[in-house]
């Protein structure tokens, strides 16, 4: 029986890629500029979805903590879709959701 019985969710399960290699973005001023100075910082966005993604049975690849403005945030996710060994990207905001976040206003065009 060849791939053209297959129902649709079976071929697509087939074609999809088996190794996805994810980086990973912490929008974080306060953070970036802690580390900018040498200190030790925690970033518990960066190890759940690192967990999430390595226990689906992913990688990651990158891992980059930029300060909240559009210019880094826009460099720093196009630098990364341009790497090799790097298949999709998520941002994320380091402590939540505030009125000077930018991300969403800066990727979305």
């Amino acid at each position: 029986m060849g791939k053209e019985h297959l129902p649709p969710h079976k071929l697509h399960e087939l074609s999809a890629p088996k190794r996805i290699r994810f980086a990973l973005v912490t929008v974080s001023t306060s953070r970036y500029y802690l580390r900018a100075e040498g200190k030790s910082v925690h970033d518990e966005s960066k190890e759940v979805a690192e967990r999430a993604i390595i226990g689906a049975g992913y990688e990651v690849t990158e891992y980059r903590l930029v300060p909240d403005e559009a210019d880094a945030i826009l460099q720093t996710v196009l630098e990364l879709l341009r790497r090799d060994n790097v298949d999709a990207v998520i941002t994320m905001s380091g402590t939540g959701p505030s009125p000077s976040d930018k991300t969403i206003e800066t990727l979305r065009p």
